[in-house]
């Protein structure tokens, strides 16, 4: 069975989308993460979306985990922590992720990565972003701060032995974090668009989320309403580059947390299911005259 799973060995060449899908971290996460690096871009443009009243995501502690499998092998997984906090009086919400490969899969590749944000709850704009990287004896420690009064990003990069510094001015760049709690608080409808300024630690890109249905589907052997989500990513250092995320799709609750469920995403071989496992606050089911309806952008 190892022997089958060197495959999952990332290679020389292997881009960061291939290694990125076998994260299993914080579904929409994966949508943001799982591209290929590039130098920092110009800002993308962002729509200002519908936001719900009272977001349930920034308003309660929550903690819930994910479970990846690659062609049915459980590979990876996630936990995901939210806890609201005060900083200098001010309201912040702060969301850590530990995500790690199992032990079989170590054995071919070893992942324990750290990513936290820090974001304040009442204008949504990033505080602090770490990006802690530990696969297999290669590390990188990423580190953003956003300077809300100059609206400047600033970020140290250490790989190895190798330390980078640099600093970009923008109001409208979100950590992937941050932009996945924004999507949570917005009132979706099917035929949305979507569009984030993402930056992971190193590159920018324009995000794109589509909302293409509203669908039912079976987790834990319950039914749960959800809307269903195509992102699509846009490098803009290259002209008319655009692209489906490794043909991902991104299922949310469609109660008012707007909790990632689930996602599928090719890889360079096979698929990666990643899939909500452990919820601390119980989701709701779907309403029995919607379990045999859905309805979907063709």
């Amino acid at each position: 069975m190892l022997h089958g799973l060197s495959h999952l060995r990332p290679k020389a060449g292997t881009s960061r989308a291939q290694k990125i899908a076998l994260l299993a971290v914080f579904c929409l996460l994966t949508a943001f993460w799982a591209i290929v690096d590039a130098n920092p871009p110009s800002p993308g443009a962002a729509t200002e979306p519908r936001r719900l009243p009272v977001p349930y995501a920034i308003e309660k502690s929550e903690t819930v985990t994910y479970q990846a499998r690659w062609n049915g092998i459980p590979v990876a997984t996630a936990e995901v922590q939210g806890t609201p906090l005060s900083i200098e009086g001010k309201r912040f919400y702060h969301v850590e992720i530990q995500a790690k490969t199992m032990s079989l899969i170590d054995y071919v590749w070893q992942m324990r990565d750290t990513i936290t944000s820090t974001f304040d709850t009442k204008t949504f704009q990033p505080h602090r972003f770490v990006f802690l990287q530990r696969e297999n004896r290669r590390s990188t420690d990423t580190t953003a701060t956003f300077d809300q009064d100059k609206n400047r990003w600033s970020v140290q990069r250490q790989r190895g032995s190798k330390l980078a510094r640099f600093d970009f001015t923008s109001s409208s760049t979100l950590d992937p974090i941050t932009a996945a709690y924004i999507l949570r608080s917005i009132d979706l409808k099917v035929g949305d668009r979507l569009q984030f300024d993402v930056f992971g630690g190193k590159s920018r890109y324009l995000l794109t989320l589509d909302v293409v249905g509203r669908e039912t589907i079976t987790l834990n052997s319950s039914p749960i309403d959800t809307y269903k989500i195509v992102p699509q990513v846009r490098n803009v250092t290259k002209e008319g580059y655009s692209q489906r995320v490794r043909q991902a799709t991104v299922w949310v609750s469609a109660d008012e947390r707007r909790i990632p469920l689930r996602i599928v995403s090719k890889v360079f071989i096979g698929s990666v299911h990643m899939e909500l496992q452990k919820d601390s606050v119980q989701l709701k089911k779907a309403a029995a005259p919607k379990l045999a309806a859905t309805t979907s952008l063709q």
